[in-house]
């Protein structure tokens, strides 16, 4: 005999049976789970990400120019590190590490290792700047860029507050298509890259 469905425990159930845990998340991986694609772990929730030329060049720039600025053993600069933020294992475009890079030999880097983490966004936009910048502001990565592909500028932000929906950056600097980037590391500017560099 049926009874009434009660609509908050089926959105539980159906969060349960959904919700990855970053240990299930890396074995899947590590099976095959996902074949060739590029999957990242986002509050639970693995998402695809998509793959275009326009992205592709940007990512590969931006790590090249960053390269010239942030030299080993010091700095370790790499495309699609990912990361262990709590639940959250993101696979960001570029990000700049401190190293040594043996340390990343045994575990994946955490947020106190990031000291500059970069996306790309073309399609991605909406996702770099709501959910996964509230994820970097909680884990308190310190500099934050955007390279916005349709925009054709880069947003900066700094000074991460607050934590889960309440997170953001105090600051964000906007710089155009003709502008550069200063970048900063650990609080010093150590060059700047040009913005046109970093677009397709």
């Amino acid at each position: 005999m049926g009874g009434r469905r009660n609509p908050e425990r089926a959105r539980v159930m159906i969060q349960d049976v959904f919700h990855w845990a970053p240990r299930q998340f890396r074995k899947a991986l590590d099976a095959g789970f996902f074949g060739e694609n590029r999957v990242e772990l986002l509050g639970g929730i693995p998402f695809i990400m998509a793959e275009n030329p326009p992205h592709i060049l940007s990512c590969l720039r931006t790590q090249l120019v960053l390269l010239a600025l942030a030299a080993a053993p010091r700095w370790v600069v790499n495309k699609e590190h990912r990361l262990q933020l709590g639940r959250w294992l993101p696979l960001p475009d570029v990000v700049i590490l401190r190293g040594p890079d043996s340390i990343y030999g045994t575990r994946l880097a955490r947020s106190d290792d990031v000291a500059l983490l970069v996306e790309a966004a073309d399609a991605s936009h909406a996702k770099d700047s709501g959910p996964k910048l509230r994820r970097y502001a909680t884990s308190r990565i310190p500099v934050y860029w955007i390279v916005d592909l349709n925009r054709r500028l880069v947003e900066v932000r700094t000074r991460p507050f607050g934590k889960g929906k309440d997170a953001g950056y105090a600051r964000c600097d906007i710089y155009q298509q003709d502008d550069s980037v200063p970048v900063e590391l650990d609080g010093q500017e150590v060059g700047q890259v040009a913005v046109a560099d970093l677009l397709r």
